[in-house]
């Protein structure tokens, strides 16, 4: 069996079946796991395609509008090592049946990742993230406070100015609820981005399938591949259960953040770890 059927997807509809079939014949070890539902009107079929156990990219049938034309039903390739000049550039997208057999036949397109690869880009991605929380923190404190100098107050706090409460005591007094919360997430992303700029945090990858992967930015590695966190240290099963009470996009002092990773469906969520030690347990 090359396909598997997963999240509720509906199966392989003729288009990609006619794909994989093809594949099939001349590079058997390719299987593709449906990732997403269809939409509403039936258009969007998303398979992962994995290299026995290593993800190597992506194949899909479904709508694309270009900027200039039409919307139509295109086959769509991805794979981290396409590399074209226009975009999408890591996306082979075509009509024609033949191209998308080729591309996924081609070794040094549709290829494992070396892991130190996957695991560089998992915790800059990490890095990204909570930067792109901080700055939606700011853009709350700057526009709904009122006046906008609440942030210049509490910057100077924070670089231990030690502002004179009389300057600033009609910002305390006119403070808002909404004010008030984007003052404290602010003041534990700050935390959280001193610790994970020494180094030290870990992110823990969750996959629709519940299989989980550790990767460890003290040592650069993947250190944890399986699908119980039980196999986990304490410390870390306590900071998961924690950040499963979250919303993606949440922090909690001291323990550290969640985010949703990839497509829109929610199919990988990773949670990101500060401090603590994991132990080595790939073998």
């Amino acid at each position: 069996m090359y396909a598997v059927n997963l999240n509720g997807a509906q199966g392989v509809i003729p288009e990609l079946d006619e794909v994989f079939r093809k594949v099939f014949l001349k590079r058997p070890s390719l299987r593709y796991v449906a990732r997403s539902r269809q939409d509403k009107n039936g258009n969007a079929f998303v398979f992962d395609v994995y290299d026995g156990i290593d993800w190597v990219g992506e194949a899909a049938w479904k709508n694309y509008t270009p900027s200039r034309g039409e919307a139509k039903m295109m086959f769509h390739v991805h794979s981290p090592n396409i590399k074209k000049d226009r975009y999408p550039r890591d996306t082979l997208l075509t009509t024609k049946a033949s191209s998308a057999i080729k591309t996924l036949l081609d070794t040094d397109i549709i290829k494992p990742r070396p892991v130190d690869e996957k695991v560089k880009q998992k915790l800059e991605s990490a890095v990204s993230e909570l930067d792109s929380l901080m700055s939606r923190v700011q853009y709350r404190m700057e526009w709904r406070a009122k006046p906008p100098e609440l942030l210049s107050f509490l910057f100077a706090c924070r670089d231990g100015e030690n502002p004179k409460i009389e300057d600033y005591s009609s910002i305390i007094k006119n403070l808002t609820p909404e004010n008030e919360k984007a003052m404290g997430d602010y003041a534990v992303l700050e935390e959280l981005e001193k610790q994970v700029a020494r180094g030290s945090f870990h992110c823990i990858e969750y996959e629709v399938d519940e299989s989980l992967t550790a990767y460890s930015s003290a040592t650069n590695s993947i250190i944890y591949q399986g699908k119980s966190t039980y196999e986990l240290p304490q410390w870390a099963q306590g900071k998961l259960a924690m950040l499963k009470m979250v919303e993606n996009g949440q922090a909690i002092r001291g323990v550290g953040f969640r985010y949703e990773d990839g497509n829109a469906a929610g199919d990988r969520v990773v949670y990101v770890l500060i401090d603590g030690e994991i132990p080595d347990m790939v073998e």
